[in-house]
């Protein structure tokens, strides 16, 4: 994978926003981007959607989108249990007595049997895994000063270690001050790999929940991921072992007979990172494959643009968005948001980028943005409304492009963190996954979103019903029908956990 260099403009100092809260630093221009492709030089040159830099964008891919915890880990339990050569694990952080696979998801499906234990934890299925074929674990190092401490990781790795010492776990330290290792991949025998922005890990908050996000202790989690076959997946193992050779010294390779040859014609993925510059030997200069992804799908916007993420904090990426109000002149043109209505750090940066896309926006009703509740009823015969955490990094614009991955629209998931996305031109499966997450979100059947376009939609749905929504939990006036509400500046609205507590004391 070959980097192309990326030197964003700085925004020197904060900048105050109207409530006197300082932004953080970040770029208000993405700055010099590789050069485009030679025209003709390849069969997608003439795209703008590509990175040129990278790897090239694959059509002899297979992708299946997977929502939330539920099924994203039942999926990834499911093919790295039927590993032949090889499981290859990337992540943040990782607890190893999470549990993987739960309730209905354990029919059929036969707990791990490992050398000292059985089960559907993580331990369980590493453990037992490492006896039949080569399992590599690759975790960021830690924080010296913030958690997750850098002890956290070493204690998993050994504790996997001590049961079977074939598990082979590595830290990364090859990082800034202050930024982490934020990759989310696994890979099995090189022909199956996941990308996303969940972890195995229920550091802090669970990660497993599902797509009806019941009440539970703690926050409720919303995110996705993508299963790729092909090659697409082999350049995910391609970026495994490019960072585990830089720390190893070691030069493995994929399992020769891993990568599958059956074609797809229709759909084209490409894999892009984020590699920060003078980090790794493989890309010194950086690559910053992510920021020209989001840079050029939203430049190609005509019809919608559509994006959930953890923080729109952002600079670049809000000035991108604005333009794009002033570029397209169709009334119908729309920009929708969600975002989560207590992040766990800088709702005041989100706040600041929100008030400016609004009013760029100036009451047109072009820019919507929202959060996402549940609900459940109490003993006494209250309710209980409590926030759902928007952990998801996904992009759709115009039910033709879409990416997901683990990069936040943030200086470091563009610039500063080690990130990885995979992104996806195809009408069918872009037009498939708004449809779930908006099913899911709204609480109504694809089949009825489907009859309507989507401005139409926002504007006959979204619209009114979180409207009907932030009603009824002002009022506590019982169920909800739906997790849509529409995103206020400042504080909102929901019940406490000690997971809300520890948002507001890092966000203060």
């Amino acid at each position: 994978m070959a980097g192309g260099r990326l030197r964003p403009r700085r925004v020197v100092g904060g900048v105050r926003d109207r409530a006197g809260s300082r932004r953080r630093r970040g770029y208000a221009t993405w700055g010099q981007m590789p050069d485009r492709a030679e025209s003709g030089s390849s069969w997608w040159a003439d795209d703008s959607y590509w990175f040129p830099s990278g790897t090239p964008p694959r059509q002899n891919s297979k992708v299946q989108v997977l929502l939330d915890g539920e099924e994203t880990f039942l999926a990834a339990w499911k093919a790295i249990s039927q590993a032949k050569h090889s499981v290859w694990l990337v992540d943040w952080a990782m607890s190893t007595d999470m549990e993987l696979v739960r309730g209905a998801g354990t029919e059929g499906v036969p707990p791990a049997v490992g050398p000292t234990s059985s089960g559907y934890r993580v331990f369980d299925l590493v453990t037992a895994m490492a006896d039949r074929v080569d399992v590599r674990i690759l975790l960021w190092s830690g924080s010296l000063m913030f958690r997750p401490r850098s002890l956290v990781a070493r204690r998993g790795l050994h504790k996997l270690r001590e049961a079977n010492p074939r598990v082979n776990g590595r830290v990364d330290k090859h990082i800034r001050f202050t930024h982490c290792h934020h990759q989310k991949t696994i890979v099995v025998d090189g022909a199956i790999a996941f990308v996303g922005g969940l972890d195995m890990t229920d550091f802090d908050i669970d990660r497993w929940d599902t797509s009806a996000h019941p009440v539970r202790d703690g926050l409720n989690w919303h995110d996705l991921c993508l299963r790729l076959e092909g090659e697409a997946a082999a350049d995910i193992g391609r970026n495994f072992i490019q960072r585990w050779n830089a720390i190893s010294g070691e030069n493995i390779c994929l399992p020769a007979a891993g990568i599958s040859t059956e074609t797809s014609t229709d759909m084209s993925v490409q894999v892009v990172r984020t590699i920060p510059a003078k980090l790794y030997q493989f890309a010194p200069n950086g690559e910053f494959g992510i920021a020209w992804a989001y840079q050029q799908a939203i430049r190609n916007a005509k019809r919608f643009i559509y994006l959930e993420n953890q923080y729109l904090w952002s600079p670049a990426v809000v000035n991108e968005l604005i333009a794009a109000l002033q570029r397209v002149e169709d009334p119908d043109f729309r920009i929708v948001l969600v975002l989560p209505a207590r992040p766990n750090i800088g709702k005041r940066d989100t706040d600041l980028h929100a008030r400016q896309l609004r009013e760029a926006d100036g009451g047109r009703g072009r820019v919507h943005i929202f959060s996402l509740y549940t609900a459940a009823p109490k003993d006494d015969g209250s309710w209980i409304y409590k926030p759902l955490y928007v952990q998801a990094k996904v992009g759709i614009v115009d039910d033709q492009w879409f990416t997901v991955g683990s990069a936040n629209l943030n200086e470091r998931g563009m610039e500063g963190d080690s990130e990885i996305n995979a992104q996806v031109v195809n009408d069918d499966l872009a037009r498939e996954l708004r449809l779930r997450l908006w099913s899911e979100h709204l609480r109504l059947p694809i089949e009825t979103i489907d009859t309507l376009s989507p401005s139409d939609t926002i504007d006959r749905l979204w619209v009114p019903l979180a409207a009907h929504a932030r009603k009824v939990i002002d009022g506590r006036e019982g169920a909800l029908h739906t997790s849509v509400v529409h995103y206020d500046l400042g504080e909102m609205p929901g019940d406490l956990s000690i997971g809300e507590l520890q948002a507001r004391l890092l966000d203060a």
